[in-house]
């Protein structure tokens, strides 16, 4: 007998799931709109990430952390601030660990919470909680990229509507070596928060990292599924994916023992577009494994065909010359990983 069929969406026993409503929502969250999640259960059956490799490119990673050590890739991080191999963060930096929760957690492992590819290996690159240079950059966006699949970048330039800023040149040669010769050839998948300026009317369009044709935007969307009060609009933006943005916070990973965001182990107030980009990540991890042989433009293909529409009413909506529903807001709608 099938048993998917006995039991057709897996769920995993971590003790804060039920709060991740990011992963399955059924209106658990301010009456949020149950459904209005990346329909990730139903893709569980049979793919949790086992064998991809995510590098959280970030402020650090606290790869000690119980539910975060599970699957680490220790022989592939570096601390690109301190020019050493441990991306341990300072106690305050907490951005990278919740990052790192929402894309791959480990999951059923019957404590905390799970990530959206809950058997994926991670790899901390930290790169953010020092001053950034246009080498440092380059660094991290092209350590171990034959072992990394998939870098995830929360981070880029002011969100403050006045600030257009391109990569450097090692930084656009890293991009470009990526996509040539990463993953064998393949191309490492590079996904990038689309920015959280929409107050300051900012344009996801003047950031040149979200901007880059070698990197995949990620806006965010609200339990409800519509526009995060802070998620810029731009033509760049590729996908959506739920954070917070209308009085729910999404359940992650913090630094363990104190520090981060929270006293605790864990994170219920994370969000921004910062959040929506590793649940992207992780998502990419379920297809990489169903397909290895998956090229980097590939993967954009297929999120372009299986993103779903969300807010339907919105005016921007339209059709472009493919016949694909696109918005400015919602790229080509909310990632759905089944």
């Amino acid at each position: 007998m099938n048993p998917n069929v006995m039991n057709p969406k897996w769920t995993p026993d971590d003790s804060l799931f039920g709060d991740q409503w990011h992963l399955q929502n059924t209106g658990q969250t301010n009456g949020g709109v149950s459904g209005e999640d990346v329909n990730i259960t139903g893709a569980w059956n049979n793919y949790r990430g086992s064998g991809i490799v995510i590098g959280i490119v970030d402020d650090g990673l606290d790869w000690n952390h119980a539910d975060l050590d599970n699957y680490y890739a220790d022989t592939l991080d570096y601390d690109f601030c301190n020019n050493d191999g441990d991306p341990t963060p300072s106690s305050n930096d907490g951005h990278g660990t919740s990052a790192a929760g929402v894309a791959a957690a480990a999951g059923n492992n019957s404590i905390g919470v799970s990530g959206a590819a809950p058997l994926a290996s991670l790899a901390g690159l930290q790169l953010i909680s020092c001053s950034t240079t246009d080498s440092r950059e380059g660094n991290a966006l092209s350590h171990e990229r034959q072992s990394i699949d998939i870098y995830s970048n929360s981070w880029g330039p002011s969100d403050n509507g006045n600030t257009v800023e391109a990569p450097g040149p090692l930084m656009m040669a890293a991009f470009e070596d990526n996509i040539e010769i990463g993953r064998g050839g393949l191309g490492n998948i590079i996904t990038w928060a689309a920015g959280n300026g929409l107050d300051d009317d900012d344009n996801s369009n003047f950031d040149g990292y979200a901007n880059s044709r070698h990197t995949i935007a990620v806006t965010a969307v609200t339990h409800y599924g519509e526009q995060s009060w802070y998620a810029e609009p731009g033509a760049n933006i590729l996908v959506a994916a739920p954070s917070d943005g209308d009085g729910e916070g999404i359940t992650t990973t913090d630094n363990a023992g104190g520090g981060g965001y929270n006293n605790g182990d864990y994170n219920d107030d994370f969000g921004g577009t910062s959040s929506a980009t590793p649940l992207v990540s992780g998502v990419i991890a379920l297809i990489i494994e169903a397909n290895p042989n998956l090229t980097y433009r590939d993967i954009e293909h297929i999120i372009a065909h299986s993103s779903r529409q969300n807010d339907a009413n919105d005016n921007s909506w339209g059709t472009n010359g493919a016949g694909h529903d696109v918005s400015h807001k919602y790229g080509f709608g909310v990632i759905d990983a089944s």
